[in-house]
């Protein structure tokens, strides 16, 4: 999938959703899961300790990828979170993107695990993922006059205006 969606700049108040889609090109199905940066980070760490408590004992590990249904990271949901698609098939992620009345960028790190998946160069198996958007209140600008109305002349009175008009300065009401 592409590495982000940017919802760009919004009005405060409103909502706006975009999608993105994974595929499963490969010869088995793929599972997946959606997290948070932060908390995947902390799921590693917590791995990394059950690791090596697991090799002083036997039995069994937890699954690699585990997760809800949807995932909300303010102001962003995200859903499904998880799930398995099979070989040749397509899943399309969808991003729920509402903001408040905070004009501010958001900005939020996530993470696809996919479960089986071949560490890549940088050691990982997850693939990293950006939203943000910036809640913006519109405003129009008035504390430069000359350069809002630079093209027009600005008048103090019709009187003003009539008088211009009759020596040729401007033209016609």
């Amino acid at each position: 999938p592409s590495k982000e969606i940017a919802f760009g700049a919004v009005a405060v108040n409103t909502r706006t959703s975009g999608q993105v889609t994974i595929e499963n090109g490969g010869a088995f199905d793929l599972r997946f899961a959606i997290f948070s940066a932060v908390r995947m980070q902390e799921m590693v760490s917590a791995k990394a300790a059950r690791s090596s408590l697991r090799q002083r004992s036997s039995g069994p590990g937890p699954s690699d990828v585990t997760g809800a249904s949807r995932v909300t990271l303010s102001p962003f949901t995200i859903s499904p979170a998880s799930g398995t698609i099979p070989v040749g098939g397509k899943q399309t992620i969808s991003v729920e993107c509402s903001v408040g009345a905070i004009a501010k960028v958001y900005e939020e790190e996530l993470c696809i695990q996919i479960s089986d998946r071949p560490k890549d160069s940088s050691g990982t198996t997850r693939l990293p993922f950006r939203l943000s958007v910036e809640a913006c209140k519109p405003t129009l600008e008035v504390s430069d006059f000359e350069s809002i109305f630079e093209e027009h002349r600005i008048l103090q009175s019709r009187n003003e205006f009539l008088l211009l008009q009759n020596h040729d300065i401007v033209g016609g009401a």
